[in-house]
């Protein structure tokens, strides 16, 4: 049975690709990046899950004498790393968002469920529940995001039967916020047809913002706002129309989404018509395009490398107001990249020496891949994936100065792999942040001696 409820405010369908410019990425065991991932698929399939009624218990870190810059801080779980596993699980963790004090939410999904773990700030678990939802059944079921509100309640967000939206609100003590949309769940299908949430996150007003892809003849860019409530927004616009349009059998993806102080919504696309162009649109708070920024219609551009279509996977807000970091993949290749863009919607031709776009080191013999980045307060960046040296993966973390370069204080020349599931094993990271003392989170999926995937973290010294 399908249960059509209440979402995000304002769906905006966009045709990107008919303005000018790129789409979840796939975690497979592929050493190049696939030349364009199956958008139906989330990293992995999922699985059944228990109960939802989860107990949280405050605990109390033990102090350790500071580490080395990215290495494991070792008062954190089991010598820096934390591992939950949930009965099924084969997609991971998804995302995280740190709480005030150093404690994690971290969610992702099984086959029926939105999987949610939360973890004290000393890495020991603190409770653990998974939310199903009345549908079908007939595909995955997986939470791709979560932002935490200033009362501690949290928001999650992801994908129902692969071709419905859904989002929970829940207290601070876990349980489902019933007084959120209709018993604490929003569900629906906007457009009937695949509809796909790939980001979401929360805005100053405790809005939630997502990003995805809805399909229509071909993949098209998605947008929508919830209130704080959980209705749709009415002061968000019911659609933007596209410019200068291109054949409807290409694709686009919206596939990350920020949203700055102003406040404007800035959204990833991966466009199957562009090859060597990342493409960022930027809205207005009611949902309109920003027609002053980058190319006139709302879309900034820049050039990427690797001869392939490219795929953003992460985004962050700069320190400074006003700029956006977006990192991602090439398809078809074992190429990654980071650029910062700045201003009226232009590449920073300060970051890194080669028109705003860096070509990031390649670490593992066979490939590595970019998941997500987020910036300290001093400016310095943070990017976070995968690498793989043809037997196992492994989590990959890097940073880089405000100015594009390694910082070589950090790790082993500004790059640190973490080994965390074993010999042989495909780890990987979906997730960074900084949390309330500076130290850097990262989260994903260990794989189990049974083939399952884990929830996965580890922290390191700033």
């Amino acid at each position: 049975m399908k249960t059509h409820l209440t979402w995000l405010l304002g769906i905006v369908a966009i045709t990107s690709a008919a303005c000018d410019s790129t789409s979840e990425q796939t975690d497979d065991d592929a050493t190049e990046h696939p030349a364009l991932p199956d958008p139906r698929v989330p990293p992995d399939p999922p699985v059944s899950l228990g109960a939802e009624s989860p107990s949280f218990v405050a605990l109390n870190a033990k102090p350790e004498a500071r580490g080395a810059s990215g290495s494991l801080d070792r008062a954190f779980g089991d010598k820096g790393i934390a591992i939950t596993s949930f009965d099924g699980d084969v997609t991971g963790l998804r995302s995280l968002a740190v709480l005030a004090n150093g404690g994690i939410v971290a969610v992702g999904g099984g086959a029926d469920d939105f999987e949610i773990a939360r973890f004290a700030s000393n890495g020991k678990i603190d409770g653990k529940s998974t939310t199903s939802f009345p549908t079908s059944h007939t595909g995955w079921t997986y939470a791709t995001s979560v932002g935490v509100l200033s009362d501690g309640r949290f928001v999650v967000a992801g994908n129902v039967d692969l071709h419905q939206i859904a989002s929970v609100r829940y207290l601070a003590d876990g349980s489902i916020d019933t007084t959120y949309a209709t018993n604490g769940r929003s569900l629906t299908a906007p457009f009937g047809t695949d509809d796909r949430i790939s980001s979401a996150t929360l805005d100053a007003d405790g809005r939630l913002v997502g990003a995805g892809y809805s399909l229509s003849n071909a993949y098209h860019t998605l947008v929508g706002r919830s209130a704080a409530s959980g209705a749709l927004d009415p002061s968000f616009a019911n659609g933007v129309q596209p410019v200068n349009p291109v054949p409807t059998t290409f694709n686009d993806f919206g596939t990350g989404v920020v949203v700055d102080s102003f406040p404007s919504i800035y959204v990833s696309v991966q466009r199957s018509d562009r090859i060597d162009e990342l493409s960022v649109m930027r809205l207005n708070a009611d949902g309109s395009r920003a027609t002053w920024w980058g190319n006139g219609q709302g879309i900034a551009t820049a050039s990427t490398p690797g001869g392939g279509i490219a795929q953003p996977t992460a985004m962050s807000l700069t320190a400074q107001p006003g700029g956006i970091y977006v990192a991602g993949n090439v398809a078809g290749t074992t190429d990654t990249w980071i650029t910062r863009i700045v201003g009226s919607g232009s590449p920073d031709f300060s970051f890194g020496n080669s028109g705003g776009v860096i070509t990031l080191p390649k670490v593992g013999t066979g490939g590595d891949s970019i998941s997500a980045v987020a910036v300290q307060a001093d400016g310095k960046v943070l990017i976070a994936g995968w690498t793989y040296d043809g037997t196992q993966r492994d989590f990959l973390v890097m940073r880089l100065l405000a100015n594009g370069s390694l910082d070589t204080s950090f790790g082993n020349g500004g790059i640190v792999v973490t080994d965390i599931g074993g010999s042989q094993r495909m780890d990987g990271a979906a997730a960074i942040a900084v949390a309330p003392d500076g130290k850097i989170i990262v989260g994903g999926w260990a794989t189990g001696s049974d083939g399952q995937k884990q929830f996965a973290l580890a922290r390191y010294w700033p």
